[in-house]
């Protein structure tokens, strides 16, 4: 009873969080005998699957039978290493510095992002690769959020998402980039969960065009990636007031665009080009 309180506090707690209003729910039965298909024990479980839709206090509701095969797999990914190969259009490397051994900045097929880093063998998301990230995901609901799914939904600006987007930081401690193929092992999200969630729920929506940019830090340095968290996730907000004061039209001065070392963006409506800049601060 106590460890149920405990739970009911925290979805009261964070209620704003919760997408639709409702949490989601999944039961899973974990045993180490074989799966069984009596017709007792499947029917059990559909009992709960209906009194947990019954209840009304669920926006969706699991009950999972885990048996022996199950448990099995489940160990050995909790172990295995996770790698991925993604496509990549353009990138510009950042010079090296002390304990990051390559560094790049990327973009890449959203598609393909979706695919190959943040789904795994089942065709679900890889929790266990946002471990390392301050902020879990809050859900379609959240204005920021839905804005994002808004930016997909539109052809327009869906070609323009990789530009709209602050883009996505990966650490990894392996980073190998060959000629438009970047492959990462046992790598982490850092920044950018709810991007990545976004894009997750609505991978159908999904083009050719669509393209997401990403922060690639090579690295093994708990320090180095607890300083690349905190800064990465230090944002200050900016008021909607603020957007509407006007702006003159701002060119990029030419003495930068020697730095233009990457390939550019893909073309998408409405712009024209747009490069990875790797410029010296002086």
């Amino acid at each position: 009873m106590v460890e149920r309180k405990m739970m009911f506090d925290a979805v009261i707690k964070n209620v704003g969080k919760v997408r639709q209003g409702k949490p989601r729910v999944a039961c899973y039965y974990a045993t180490s005998a074989q799966e069984s298909q009596d017709r007792e024990v499947c029917a059990a479980f559909s009992a709960l699957h209906d009194r947990l839709g019954g209840e009304g206090l669920f926006s969706e509701r699991k009950v999972d039978p885990v048996d022996r095969e199950r448990l099995i797999q489940l160990w050995m990914k909790s172990v295995s290493s996770v790698t991925a190969t993604v496509r990549v259009f353009a990138s510009a490397s950042f010079p090296k510095s002390p304990g990051i051994e390559e560094s790049y900045v990327i973009t890449a097929s959203a598609r393909d992002f979706v695919d190959k880093i943040l789904t795994d063998e089942n065709g679900c998301m890889r929790r266990s690769i946002f471990e390392e990230n301050v902020r879990d995901f809050i859900g379609l609901d959240n204005e920021i959020n839905s804005e994002i799914s808004k930016a997909l939904e539109a052809p327009s600006t869906r070609s323009r998402f990789g530009i709209l987007n602050n883009g996505i930081t990966i650490v990894s401690p392996d980073v190998r980039l060959q000629s438009n193929e970047m492959f990462l092992a046992d790598y982490q999200i850092v920044n950018g969960c709810q991007t990545s969630h976004v894009l997750f729920e609505n991978k159908t929506l999904l083009t050719d065009d669509a393209t997401v940019m990403a922060k690639i830090i090579e690295t093994d340095d708990q320090k180095i990636i607890d300083e690349v968290v905190r800064s990465t996730n230090r944002q200050t907000r900016v008021d909607e007031h603020q957007f509407l004061v006007h702006r003159s039209r701002q060119k990029i001065h030419p003495s930068l665009a020697a730095h233009a070392t990457a390939p550019p963006f893909r073309g998408c409506q409405g712009i024209a080009r747009v490069n990875l800049l790797n410029a010296s601060v002086h």
